[in-house]
């Protein structure tokens, strides 16, 4: 494997990880009687607002955007990030965190397939066999085995968080091939993300909130730049040089990652199926990125 390709693959495994303790900040915010949409609307601001300074600061050409490619921001603000985070929360509402996760983490499907008709990626075996326990490992770490009946509407609400969030994958790679960078990309994104926010979460009562507990601030202002600006770069940063299909199923690390902190930092239980969920996906992230003889890519050629 190339320099540039373990670089690019070491950031979608950091970003997956940085995603994957917000369950950290979580927690602390529900503390202080923050609901959900609320958090979202905290972490997608605070994004907002660091991006532009950093654009301001130190690269003010990242700013510059073509009248023509707005639709592009638009879409992975609105519906990538607001779209996705409303469905997603709505499915744990009315199912389980475990249901809405596994629906959720069908997106490098939809990734993969979409990218097949968008860029022309190939669809070998390899990629078929990791995507398969990527999705198995998840759905293990989750617990979803351990829930019953799931009614058809919160299916629909989990799938279409699951669109929501491969399609940051796509328009960003569609950015990408209009020559705009990761900075530009996140930042334009989190800036609609924000204005979007502000229709879906009680912003009075937030900052009611805030000012009676200024911990939320700080408190928001780390997850902000922990969970979403840092991880979000480095997420779009990796998309550059990776297939599209490939950098969604490497970042179903996050779940992973989550199950980890929640067993030695929050004290919860894993079962024997989560440990075996995390070796297939940590499997699945080595069989994506194992090289193959010319004779064996062959074997694994696309259909």
């Amino acid at each position: 494997m190339k320099k540039k390709e373990i670089r690019e693959l070491i950031a979608i495994i950091f970003a997956g990880s940085l995603w994957g303790s917000i369950g950290l900040f979580v927690n602390k915010l529900e503390f202080f009687g923050l609901d959900s949409l609320q958090i979202v609307a905290i972490r997608v601001i605070v994004t907002g607002i660091t991006m532009t300074l950093i654009a301001l600061c130190f690269d003010r050409k990242c700013l510059k955007c073509r009248v023509k490619d707005i639709w592009i921001f638009v879409c992975s603000g609105i519906l990538s990030i607001i779209g996705f985070t409303y469905f997603y929360f709505s499915t744990i509402a009315n199912t389980s965190m475990a249901v809405a996760a596994v629906l959720l983490y069908l997106s490098p499907v939809v990734v993969m397939t979409a990218s097949l008709f968008l860029f022309r990626e190939k669809l070998t075996l390899l990629k078929i066999a990791a995507c398969g326990l990527a999705v198995i490992g998840c759905a293990l770490v989750s617990g979803v085995f351990s829930v019953s009946h799931i009614p058809f509407k919160w299916i629909v609400t989990g799938l279409l968080s699951a669109i929501g969030y491969a399609s940051y994958s796509i328009l960003g790679k569609i950015a990408m091939k209009r020559g705009y960078s990761a900075m530009t990309i996140t930042t334009y994104t989190f800036i609609f993300a924000s204005i979007g926010s502000l229709f879906i979460a009680d912003i009075p009562e937030l900052s009611k909130c805030a000012i009676s507990s200024p911990s939320i601030i700080w408190i928001g202002i780390l997850m902000g730049i922990a969970t979403c600006t840092i991880p979000y770069i480095a997420y779009t940063f990796g998309l550059s040089r990776t297939e599209t299909g490939k950098a969604a199923i490497t970042a179903s690390i996050e779940p992973v990652i989550a199950a980890i902190l929640g067993t030695f930092v929050m004290k919860e239980q894993i079962d024997i199926f989560g440990v075996i969920g995390i070796i297939l996906v940590i499997c699945a992230i080595i069989i994506l990125n194992l090289k193959f003889s010319v004779k064996q890519k062959q074997k694994l050629s696309k259909f």
